[in-house]
């Protein structure tokens, strides 16, 4: 822009300009001829060129309008010269055309915009700012400036919210508002104005409104200021759009929500405040990253949560970082530390923690930091670095170490605030000397509350210092002379230490001191020190030592004075009198010294406020100071008022209390006479100048406060009164314990003007005589000797404000009149006046009867319903309110004799309290206790015969009805016996009730009540002496023992007939069958045969039980005893052999062995619902025959069965009733008995089963052997058939199964010889007790399943308690007397028995070896195998593949899924907590249910949520499972409602819930044994898929299998495909999890696909040992394919089926060829046959898992022959030794997965039939020969793959990976690619499966056997 000497475009507009400067009084009509010539020249115009920029396309040129009220502007002087008279905004200035700017700034000028403006185009900016007088609203036409850049509102009255054309200005470019009153939001849409740079809005106090998000379109903003403007809501989450934003200022709005995670894109802004708003949530992840120029980032006052972001330290040119009160916690970043451009630094008032980063050491321009209000902790130390501080805030935190001035070079330091931390002491100066320049500046130094200690010394170097505060501090010594070096000083607060010592003479250097606190340490010596401190203000030097006086210096500015607790003599020494000044001195404390003598209080004369109690004052010298307004003298020798106290004209609180006054002035006195109590004034006789004779009142006008307690003063009451009965402010007065004696006549409260009596001539015509004390709030006079309140001017109740009165312990006989407040005030206490009585007071009690106090009100509709008063005097008030006594308030009254005959109460305190002593009146106040009659306290027996009580009142007593009685003094009658309290009269006890004893006191006789019937009682009869008890019930008895009966002899009664209880008390037996009610003879107790002792629950000599469930039977002889525990042996041995067998079985198997894991499916079934037998058993809610038949059903917990005969028939004759503890401590052995026993008896039949074995011919089919019966449970859970021999011909020969042979001639178990052993859970190990115990592991994993159960439920028994009510086992009777009640009542002395044993008593002594044995076997055999078990899979869960694993442990996690083989560990919990459950909540079947439920519902959740079981099988073991949960919780449910059916109910409906639950679980144990046997029949009938070779899809074609035993949901081809496709994708995702593949081939399904039908096409068959060397087994496989084909690995599945279907040929045979079998294979088998078309989803999925499986396996010992290989060599060397398209295959699954692809590419090559695929696949196959020799022992010990199926045939290898993946392993001789091929003697060519084939393509060896496979 260029400013123009001349515009001739702008003289166009000089005619309107002139026109519009004349209006406005800024020129004359002389100027206008100026304005014609040239306008450019007048003084307020600018004529300019505008720049191409501002032009923007419009007029060029243009001129400036200048309106400034500057000094130097000739403008400020056209306003001097109008008188400051307003200019005028006239309208011409819309005429005005080329006008670019209007500037005003500061002026005085009235008008408004309006909207013409718009006719005023050329306009570029508009500036108005403070223009007083213009006002109104924005145009609303403003928008249609077209050229408009600049619209500058400053301090404007502009008003009305924006119009809505602002946003049409499209070339706006700044939009400045400020100080305005203009309201509502900022608009919406302003999001148009697409060039607005500059967004100012600030202290727009009505505006408010949502932040338009549309701003962040404006993205050529660069800032944005929107200051109070009532912005709400959140910010646009686009706001990073704005990427040229250079400021963003968003201050004092009430924002919310985070800040947008955008903000850090504003990599342009310098500064970012967003002070004063509600913004909350973690600040945005990276912000400072990528702000390089940001210079100041405010966030102050916000609700920000979570940490400081380490992402401020990215922002390396901020200077200022204010973040305080944000509410943000962590520790400070220690990148923060990178910020060396930082000056200001303000974090305080937030949640920080931890120490201060070392990094903060980067700080070196930090000016001010802030840190004060965190958690911060640490030292100080990262800060010594900072040497360009000025102000250093710190405190509340919890800093440690040494202050900060310690550190040296902080030249510009000048205030340090470190108070509230834990800093310990100065820095140590030792390191260097302190320079005075270091710290010249320090003017602040606040430490206050901190640990520190040591001495004052070091401070003495801060020359500069001011203000000193170290107050609350451990500093120690005395205050250094050094110190009065620092005489900058102003204000020292050293209180709360420890300082000793005296004061320095060198504080004369504080002479600009003005406030020294140095209380609360132990400074000695005198204060004199402190005299030439003349510019005090404040001095505290309380709680010291110090002697002496007060100093003596001229002090004129000093206020308050505080000594208190010293050892000062005097104010201020007599010779020091004439040079002490203390003119301002306002308040003096110095209580609780030596003050001594007299006083003189003259030397303060502006003293306000004085407090000198607990001194040795003896009085007051000189005159009082007048404005004197409080004086505590209390606790001193003071014998009598001085002098000087009677003038005291602004004294409002004088305590006097704890003195020695003995005399008292007359003051003010009344001649005695002058009135009387009741005829009012006496004038007659006396005349003024006797009235005036009396001396003067004192001048208290301001008493307010008076208290003189505890003084021997012994005056007249009315004397007391008579000097302040003429203060008419006193409002309270303390008088206790004064002596004061004598009558409160008329005289102390009669008041006339003194000074009128001197002006009147006759007394008679003063009429102005008023009452004292009106004023008068509280007043206590107690502990004195008043004997009377005579006058009728006391407290009068119209005048008087008293609400509170203490007039104890005095010797009042009477009270004036009625209507005085003394009884009606707030707070009125008469107590200890005993001849007070209310006849004396003329107090009106109302006899209206109320129930509550509350009842009593004061308004006048409730008030007339009382009793009135009697008639009142002329001189009363007609209306005073009754007292009532309070109904609800009667306390019984003991007597000087200990009789108790009444009972008084208070008077109600509604409105006010009063408290009298009851003989104030004892006829309102007392009444007679029940049983006595007479009024007040004036009471008798009732008689015989009558009673008395409160609901019929005792005034009277009245006589009982003919059916009932009473004895003396009795306050209700008693029905006779067999009777009852009915309406009236007594009515008899009917049936269902029992007689409840009352037992009668003072020697009364027993009374007896009707109540209900309790629970277990037979009261078919009212029951009123003898109790009888139901069956299933025990009556609580107890021995009885008379001191006369010989022997001891007892008695047992039942604590009811013998009158020990109120209540037959009858309780549950554990075993309700053993309870049979009561005996009808003797009324004691029935037990079943068989059963004694309390509650039933031992057994006689020759009885026991077999169960803990079952009663008592008779003991049976030896022979049968030992015969029923050795079947119960062999069964449980035949169980754990049958189960050892499938564990082993499953070491063969990586797969779910489904007979085994069924079989544990339902043993953990059963261990669920055997808690079921305890609560039937326990509640007893059938009959007999009922329990005993659900007890029977869920007997068995599936633990090892026991006889509970052989340790109680056969121990009880040695032990005696200890035969209970052995019987259980048995089982902490038998556990290790059972695990010994049974692996020997299982190895001597494996050694029987040898010899027996080497006697037959190898392969005869003669009698089934001990291998048959192995193999054959084998088969039962291999995924194919798999049998022995011609055991199942049709099954081998069906269409849908494999045949496998197992060899006879060598072991069935696949168990590699201990030297040849690698097992990666355990190191190969020679010792033949280990080989033993490996080969046992098993077998004992197996017993120990059965043990747990067992054992756990055996020891849970011995902590069984229930709770029994307690009474001593013998009671001693007394000759001559009879019982009485026992204390305390057994019902609420309960105390817990064992079920088992019920004498013994839980938690005793006695019951400490039942607790022991229970821990010891729960820790041993219930958590220590389950936490050593999960602990091993834990360890070894890397390798539980492993075949040796298995072996051992493996049926503790085979037929889990891989990743949840802890799985063990849940179901053992469950059985732990069902047992719990059980045996712990006895006799509680709903929280037995309650719990059981609770289990099975989240046993059931776990199952849905997991699914934990192997999904092979059709997934038959989860629904198994999941079957079996449902079972449970049905079953519990049922059992809920039978809990639950009310009484009386059916017992039909009973029996058919039981039933139900029986029949469920049967149905489920029934399915799970038809599970395990027809799983074969399942699998045969399962339907069919197919695989199209030629299309590599599946599909469903061809009928369905025709039988009514296949699954509905498998029918339908759809179904089938559904379920296939399900299948396959469960096998993908276990191959993914075992390979951990993160790319999978997009033929992966087909290659899963084409394996799993070649295994079902390929046969296996038996292969002899045949060959040169003996023991060595030779096999021929087909040549390996060397070619390479280009394009392998891209090659897709559709190009493989494109070509099928050109190549496809009808004729081609699918039959494969098979070698030729030995010499032993029977004849009639046929050696060819056809592959099936088809294969059914067992078999899909069976051959799926077992392609997994070996994929998994090949992995595994490949990933670990490399690990080897990388030991011994670099593998990169290696790789590169041999070029990979040279190495024959890839090792892994991979090399599986690349001959597959070999395959399909030789397959197009050659244009092979669809047909003839599978066989293509096998002969393309790598070749290799292999010969075998067992080194490590016979042949017959080396694994052959036939003993297993294909699915389990990778484990007949070696599982160590190292030894069989790139070396020999100990069972291979060499290889032989070439030999064998042409060799037909010495070999037989052999059809193997494709585990077999791949495994050659891997050059991994494999042991073969002969075996067949369909």
């Amino acid at each position: 822009m260029e400013e123009l000497v001349r515009c001739d475009s702008c003289q166009e507009d000089a005619a309107a300009l002139f026109k519009w400067s004349r209006e406005a009084g800024l020129v004359d009509n002389e100027t206008k001829s100026i304005f014609e010539d040239n306008l450019c020249v007048v003084f307020f115009i600018t004529c300019v060129r505008l720049s191409e920029a501002l032009a923007d396309g419009g007029p060029g040129e243009g001129y400036i309008i200048w309106l400034s009220n500057h000094m130097d502007t000739d403008v400020y002087l056209v306003l001097q010269q109008r008188g400051w008279k307003p200019l005028v905004f006239s309208g011409s200035f819309y005429r005005l055309r080329h006008v670019v700017c209007l500037s005003a700034y500061q002026l005085p000028m009235q008008g408004s915009l309006s909207d013409e403006i718009a006719k005023v185009t050329s306009l570029r900016a508009i500036f108005l700012a403070y223009m007083n007088g213009m006002e109104g609203i924005l145009p609303a036409r403003i928008g249609e400036l077209p050229y408009l850049k600049g619209l500058y509102l400053w301090g404007m009255n502009t008003i009305g919210p924006f119009p809505s054309s602002i946003t049409k200005l499209s070339r706006l470019e700044a939009l400045d508002i400020a100080g305005t009153n203009i309201s509502g939001p900022i608009p919406q849409d302003i999001g148009r104005l697409r060039r607005l740079r500059v967004l100012r809005m600030w202290a727009n106090e009505r505006m408010e409104g949502r932040f338009s998000a549309s701003v962040t379109s404006c993205r050529n903003l660069s800032e944005m200021s929107l200051l109070a403007t009532g912005l709400t809501g959140p910010l646009p989450g686009d706001l990073g759009a704005l990427s040229r934003l250079v400021e963003l200022d968003l201050t004092g709005n009430s924002l919310t929500g985070k800040l947008p995670e955008l903000l850090v894109q504003l990599s342009r802004l310098q500064k970012l405040v967003l002070v004063n708003n509600t913004f909350s949530g973690p600040l945005p992840n990276g912000l400072g990253t990528n702000m390089d120029s940001l210079k100041s980032l405010g966030l102050t006052h916000n609700d920000y949560s979570g940490p400081l972001p380490s992402s401020l330290g990215n922002a390396r040119n901020l200077t200022g970082l204010w973040i305080e009160k944000t509410g943000l916690s962590g520790v400070i970043p220690s990148k923060l530390g990178q910020l060396a451009k930082l000056r200001e630094v303000y974090l305080s008032n937030n949640q920080l923690f931890g120490d201060l980063p070392n990094t903060l050491n980067g700080w070196k321009s930090v000016e001010h930091l802030s840190l004060h209000n965190n958690n911060l902790s640490g030292t100080l130390e990262p800060l010594s670095a900072l040497t360009s501080l000025r102000t250093l805030w710190i405190g509340n935190n919890s800093f440690e170490g040494y202050v900060p001035i310690g550190f040296r070079d902080f030249e510009n330091l000048t205030e340090i605030s470190a108070a509230n931390n834990r800093l310990a002491g100065w820095a140590d100066w030792t390191g260097g000397n302190l320079s005075v320049r270091e710290y010249h500046s320090l003017r602040q130094l606040y430490m206050s509350s901190n640990r520190i200690n040591g001495t004052l010394k070091p401070l003495s170097h801060l020359i500069s210092l001011r203000t000193l505060l170290i107050n609350n501090n451990l500093l120690s010594g005395s205050i250094p002379a050094e110190l009065g070096q620092l005489t900058e000083l102003r204000k020292v607060y050293l209180h709360d230490n420890q300082l000793s010592g005296t004061l320095p003479d060198t504080l004369s250097g504080w002479k600009s001191v003005e406030y020294l606190a140095i209380d609360h340490n132990n400074f000695s010596g005198t204060l004199e020190p402190l005299s030439t401190l003349t510019s005090l203000r404040q001095l505290w030097v309380s709680d010291n030592w110090f002697e002496g006086y007060l100093p003596a210096g001229k002090f004129e500015n000093l206020s308050e004075i505080h000594a208190a607790n010293n050892r000062l003599v005097g104010l201020v020494e007599e010779h020091s009198l004439h040079g002490a000044s203390y003119e301002s001195l306002q308040l003096l404390r110095l209580p609780s010294n030596r003050l001594n003598g007299s006083v003189n209080l003259s030397v303060f004369p502006k003293l306000e406020e004085a407090y000198l109690g607990s001194n040795l004052i003896t009085g007051l010298t000189g005159n009082l100071p007048q404005l004197l307004q409080s004086l505590n003298l209390r606790n001193n020798l003071l014998t009598t008022l001085p002098q000087g106290f009677r003038s005291m004209p602004n004294l409002k609180r004088l305590y006097l209390a704890n003195n020695r006054i003995s005399q008292w002035p007359k003051w003010g006195s009344t001649p005695e006479g002058v009135c009387h109590t009741q005829e009012g004034l006496n004038w007659g006789e006396w005349n003024m100048s006797s009235l005036l004779s009396a001396v003067d009142p004192p001048d208290w006008n301001s008493l307010y406060e008076l208290d003189v307690s505890n003084n021997p003063i012994m005056t007249d009451v009315t004397d007391f009164l008579m000097p302040l009965k003429w203060q008419d402010n006193l409002m309270a007065l303390d008088a206790s314990n004064c002596s004061l004696h004598g009558a409160m006549r008329c005289e102390a409260f009669l008041v006339f003007p003194r000074r009128m009596l001197n002006q009147s001539a006759y007394i008679e015509d003063l009429f102005l005589v008023k009452t004292a004390f009106y004023q008068l709030g509280s007043i206590s006079l107690k502990d004195n000797n008043i004997t009377a309140i005579e006058t009728f001017q006391a407290f009068y109740a119209s005048d008087s404000s008293l609400y509170h009165v203490d007039f104890r312990n005095n010797s009042l006989i009477r009270v004036g009149r009625l209507d005085s407040v003394l009884f009606s005030s707030d707070y009125a206490r008469f107590t200890q006046n005993p001849d007070l009585k209310r006849t004396q007071t003329g107090v009106c009690v109302s006899d209206t009867p109320i129930e509550k106090c509350q009842d009593f009100r004061r308004s006048s509709s409730t008030h007339h319903a009382f009793s009135r008063c009697p008639a009142l005097t002329a001189y009363d008030k007609p209306q005073v309110t009754p007292l009532l006594p309070d109904p609800q308030g009667y306390v019984v009254q003991r007597l000087d004799n200990g009789e108790e005959r009444f009972e008084c109460t208070e008077f109600c305190s509604v409105f006010n309290r009063l408290e009298v002593d009851y003989t104030f009146d004892s006829d309102a106040l007392c009444r007679c206790l029940p049983g006595y009659e007479g009024i007040g306290i004036n009471c008798t027996k009732c008689p015989p015969g009558t009673y008395s009580n409160r609901q019929n009142g005792t005034q009277r007593c009245k006589q009982c009805p003919d059916d009932a009685g009473s004895d003396e003094g009795l306050g209700a009658c008693y029905c006779h016996l067999g009777h009852q309290r009915g309406e009236e009269p007594c009515e008899p006890c009917i049936a269902g009730s029992v007689g409840v004893r009352k037992i009668g006191s003072g020697g009364s006789r027993s009374t007896w009540i009707c109540q209900d019937c309790l629970p277990g009682l037979n009261c078919s009869v009212p029951i009123n002496y003898n109790a009888s008890v139901l069956p299933g019930f025990f009556q609580l008895t107890v021995q009885l023992q008379s001191d006369d009966s010989s022997h001891n002899a007892t008695r047992e009664v039942t604590t009811y007939a013998a009158g020990l209880t109120l209540l037959p008390i009858a309780m549950q037996c554990p075993l309700a069958s053993a309870c049979k009610g009561t005996n009808k003879t003797d009324g004691l107790n029935t037990c079943l045969e068989g059963h004694e002792g309390f509650v039933c629950s031992r057994w006689k000599a020759g009885f026991s039980r077999h169960t803990p469930q079952q009663p008592c039977a008779r003991c049976v002889s030896l022979w049968q005893i030992i015969l029923f525990n050795v079947l119960f042996v062999v069964a449980t041995l035949i169980a754990i052999f049958i189960l050892t067998a499938l564990a082993e079985r499953a070491s063969s198997s990586p797969r779910a062995e489904i007979p085994s894991q069924l079989i544990k499916i339902g043993l953990s079934h059963i261990t669920a619902v055997c808690g079921l037998a305890f609560l039937v058993f326990d509640e007893s809610l059938w009959g007999n025959q009922i329990s005993s038949l659900v007890g029977s059903f869920f007997a068995w917990n599936c633990g090892v069965p026991q006889s509970y005969q052989v340790w109680e028939c056969l121990l009880r004759p040695y032990v005696g009733d200890k035969c209970v503890l052995y019987r259980h401590a048995m089982w902490l052995a038998l556990p290790l008995v059972w695990l010994t026993a049974a692996p020997l008896i299982a190895s001597g039949f494996d050694k029987a089963r040898d010899a027996f074995k080497s006697r037959r011919r190898i392969g005869s089919d003669e009698s089934t052997s001990f291998a048959t019966i192995d193999s054959y449970f084998r088969a039962l859970s291999a995924p194919a058939s798999v049998i022995t021999g011609k055991a199942d011909k049709a099954a081998a020969h069906g269409p849908h199964h494999r045949l496998v042979t197992f060899q006879e001639d060598i072991r069935t178990e696949p168990v590699t010889p201990p030297s040849c052993q690698h097992s990666s859970a355990e190191p190969c190990k020679s010792g033949r007790w280990r080989q033993w115990l490996d080969s046992r592991g098993g077998m004992m994993v197996v017993i120990l399943t059965f043990i747990h159960p067992t054992v756990t439920k055996s020891m849970l028994a011995l902590l069984r308690c229930r709770p029994y009510p307690y009474v001593d086992a013998i009671i001693p009777i007394a000759s001559g007397e009879s019982v009485s009640l026992l204390s305390p009542n057994p019902m609420d002395d309960t105390r817990p028995g064992m079920d088992l044993d019920s004498r013994v008593i839980c938690r005793s002594g006695e019951h400490a070896p039942f607790l022991w044995i229970a821990v010891a076997g729960l820790l041993l055999w219930t958590f220590a195998p389950v936490v050593c078990g999960v602990a091993f899979l834990w360890r070894y869960r890397d390798s539980l593949d492993d075949h040796h694993t298995r072996r051992r442990v493996g049926f503790l996690y085979v037929g889990y899924r891989k990743s949840f083989y802890y799985w063990d560990f849940v179901l053992a919990m469950r059985r732990v907590l069902v047992l719990l459950i059980a045996q712990q909540a006895t006799a509680q079947p709903r929280q037995q249910l309650l719990g059981w439920t609770v289990v099975a519902s989240v046993c059931l959740a776990l199952q849905f949520a997991i699914w934990p079981f192997d999904r092979g099988s059709m997934d038959i073991l989860n629904q198994s499972e999941l079957r079996g949960l449902l079972v449970w919780l049905r079953s519990l449910f049922s059992m809920h409602f039978v809990v639950m059916l009310p009484e009386g109910t059916s017992l039909v409906l009973t029996i058919g819930f039981v039933l139900v639950v029986i029949a469920a679980n049967l149905v489920h144990y029934i399915m799970l044994v038809a599970q395990i046997c027809r799983e074969e029949d399942k699998r045969r009938v399962s339907p069919k898929v197919f695989y199209d070779w030629s299309t590599a899809a599946l599909s469903a074609d061809g009928p369905p299998t025709a039988s009514w035993r296949c699954l509905p949901s498998f029918g339908r081809p759809v179904h089938r495909v559904v379920t296939a496709m399900q299948l396959t994708s469960a096998a993908v995702q276990d191959a993914i999890e075992a390979l951990k593949l993160t790319h999978v081939p997009s033929d992966f399904h087909e290659f899963l696909w084409s394996h799993a039908f070649l295994v079902q096409s390929l046969r296996q068959k038996r292969v002899e040992t045949r060959s040169r060397w003996r023991g060595h087994v030779v096999v021929h496989l087909p040549r390996p394919d060397d070619r390479t084909v280009t394009g392998l690995r891209h090659m897709k599945t559709s190009d493989l089926s494109n070509v099928f279907r050109i190549q496809r040929s009808s004729d081609v045979s699918t039959q494969l060829e098979a070698g030729k079998t030995s010499n032993d294979e029977p004849s009639g088998q046929p050696e060819l046959s056809d592959v099936s078309s088809g294969i059914t989803l067992h078999d899909l999925q069976a051959n799926l898992c077992y392609v997994v499986d070996e994929l998994g396996s090949r992995e595994q010992m490949h990933q670990a022959a490399l690990r080897r290989t990388a030991d011994s060599s670099d593998l990169e060397n290696a790789d590169t030794e041999v070029p990979t398209d040279q190495q024959p295959h890839t090792g892994g699954w991979r090399g599986l997965y690349e001959a597959f692809r070999k395959a399909k590419r030789t397959l197009i090559e050659e244009g092979s039939p669809p047909d003839a695929i599978p066989e293509v696949l096998a002969s393309f196959a790598p070749t290799v020969a292999t010969v075998v020799e067992p080194p490590c022992g016979d042949a017959e010990d080396v694994p052959m793959s036939g003993e297993s199926s294909p699915v389990s045939s990778t484990q007949s290898r070696h599982s160590d990976a190292h030894t069989s993946a790139l070396t020999p392993p100990c069972n291979l001789m060499r290889v032989d690619w070439h030999r064998l091929s042409s060799d037909e003697k010495d070999s037989v060519a052999l059809s193997v499966s494709a585990e077999a084939v791949y495994d050659a393509c891997s050059g991994l060896s494999a042991s073969c056997s002969a075996n067949s496979d369909d």
